[in-house]
Order: structure tokens, then sequence, then C-alpha cells
């Protein structure tokens, strides 16, 4: 049954994106985009962009990319899993899959704190998958972010609480959101 997808999240969003967009079109789905650069879970847990964005688009489903900008953050567990908490609060029973960040170095514990919270039909951990990146030396490569994507997808159908229809598009398919939001860190 073809899904209208939410994927929401950090400037991650622009390498993933472009590949769900494909995925998205390839399997029916109708896909909206929201990127809000420099965000981390508690930009996204004290502020109501979920909820508004849930209750204009009415996902079935939704696809978060965070903790990218929280994976040095000290005493991680008592500073953020409040606005995690939040966020879960704002996505209520629609299912979701939350992908875990890219980590280029071991993170101070995001990943056991998200992951804790979703559980792991829910979460897709991305820390010990292997990106070529952009210069930043954080971002993967577009293409990296592809084959990222396509890791997502291949784990669902067996490991995910509620696996959604996502068969391969053409590795060099082209497609774009029904649309895309763009929030600046100046928001935040």
């Amino acid at each position: 049954m073809p899904k209208t997808i939410l994927l929401i999240g950090d400037s991650m969003l622009d390498g993933l994106s472009p590949r769900m967009s494909a995925y998205a079109e390839f399997n029916g789905h109708k896909l909206y985009s929201v990127i809000w650069y420099s965000s981390t879970t508690e930009v996204w847990g004290t502020r109501d962009k979920l909820r508004h964005y849930i209750g204009t688009l009415k996902p079935d489903y939704i696809f978060i990319s965070l903790g990218g900008n929280e994976l040095f953050v000290k005493d991680i567990k008592e500073k953020r899993a409040k606005y995690v908490d939040n966020i879960l609060k704002d996505i209520g029973n629609i299912p979701f899959i939350w992908i875990g960040p890219p980590n280029w170095k071991p993170d101070t514990g995001i990943n056991d704190l998200v992951c804790s919270k979703v559980g792991n039909g829910r979460f897709f951990l991305s820390r010990d998958l292997t990106f070529e990146r952009k210069k930043d030396g954080a971002h993967p490569t577009n293409a990296s972010a592809a084959v990222w994507l396509d890791s997502v997808m291949r784990w669902m159908p067996g490991h995910a609480e509620h696996p959604i229809k996502m068969n391969v598009p053409p590795a060099d398919m082209k497609a774009r959101p029904e649309r895309i939001f763009i929030h600046q860190p100046s928001e935040i």
C-alpha cells in the first residue's frame, strides 16, 4: 500500500534524501523531506516543528536521521533523554525508523540513548558502517550516503518493527521528494 513518508533530520539528509526519494518513487510512496541544518534532538524535542509537519502532511511512516551533531555531548543521557522522549511523544503511534548517525569517531552515548528509547526494531545503528566522507570529515559523500540508505532498506524487512515495501530502485535513479522543507540554524 503506498505510504506518505516524512523524512526529518539534520544535514545528513542532504545525502540521504535523494536516495530515499528514489526508493519512494520506485515503490509508489510519497516523500516529504524536512532538513533542519545543525539540528539536534534538543532542537526537535523543544519545538513544535515535528507536530506541525505531522499535522499538515499526515504521514503514514516517518524516518528520522538525528544525532550527528550530538556525538560528543558529555552526559548525553541526562542532557538529551527528555528530548528524545518529546520527539517520540510527537510521533505517537506512527510507525518510524530512527537512522543512527554515521559516526566518524566514537560517540559519548547518543546511539545507546536513542536505541534504548526507541527499541531495536525502530533503530538502525549506523555507527559501525564504513563511509567515504566529504572534506569536512563528517558527512558521507552522496554515493556513500546512497549505500548507507540501501543498508537501512536491506535491514528493514527482517528487523524493523513495521517494515514497509521498499524494493531497491536502480542505483542511478534520480527522484525528488514531493516537497523539501528547509530550516536554517538561525531558527534554533
